[in-house]
């Protein structure tokens, strides 16, 4: 059973999604994340069985036709993209989908903390012990943890979108550009739609965009960026460095 899931009402009241099918849609957003990618005729979808969403959502529906149905919704409010094999159904996310996790002003709605000070006292006053930060978790010790029971894909993808030489012809000039491996050369332009940091001296600016980049190509969907993804980013960074 996912614990949070985390609704933009602002967004949902735009699109006319009722509460169902915001906090459907809600959890189908995230799903492009860990769920697994089908390829097939048409392109990348993503398999979400209608058991998977009973399991993962059991405040919105125990009835497997009743999950197809706000699926079938949330496709008719241009929100996902249906399809499906002989034994499960599939989804993948539409360009509309992208502003769920966006401000009215286009930039994210979890921005990364702008320190690791503030990060850091966070967790001093908030860990049940305390002592033992830093030290490795026993098997269920997370109070609320996300997407219980799903196999996340792994990170070594190829990129977003072609990669330019700063020799080439210059991409349209739109978002922010990202020095890949060097600090004087921009070699790879960021689209502004980009969810995660946008201040290029930020930490986790770099390694989330690469990876985000690359997450895009493959699977022709931002992956998902929020408070809990940006504090694991830049516990990475501490411990391995942004190279």
């Amino acid at each position: 059973m996912q614990y949070t899931v985390t609704i933009n009402q602002v967004k949902a009241l735009e699109w006319g999604l009722n509460s169902q099918q915001a906090l459907l849609f809600a959890f189908v957003y995230g799903c492009p994340s860990w769920t697994k990618p089908i390829k097939t005729d048409d392109g990348i979808f993503f398999a979400l069985s209608k058991a998977k969403i009973i399991e993962e959502l059991p405040l919105l529906t125990d009835k497997p036709d009743t999950a197809y149905r706000m699926l079938k919704a949330l496709e008719e409010a241009g929100l996902i993209e249906l399809s499906s094999t002989s034994n499960i159904t599939l989804f993948r996310l539409t360009e509309k989908a992208v502003e769920w996790n966006q401000k009215l002003d286009g930039s994210e709605k979890y921005p990364t903390p702008p320190n690791n000070k503030g990060r850091k006292k966070i967790r001093s006053t908030s860990d049940k012990s305390p002592s033992k930060v830093g030290k490795k978790s026993g098997q269920g010790s997370e109070k609320s943890p996300t997407n219980q029971d799903t196999n996340h894909q792994g990170t070594n993808q190829d990129t977003s979108q072609d990669l330019q030489d700063a020799t080439g012809t210059p991409a349209q000039s739109r978002g922010l550009v990202l020095v890949v491996d060097r600090t004087d050369t921009p070699r790879v332009e960021i689209p502004a739609d980009m969810p995660g940091p946008k201040d290029r001296a930020c930490k986790t600016f770099k390694v989330w965009a690469n990876y985000a980049m690359a997450y895009r190509k493959r699977y022709s969907a931002w992956p998902v960026w929020n408070a809990k993804v940006g504090g694991q980013l830049g516990q990475l960074v501490d411990r391995l460095g942004a190279d």
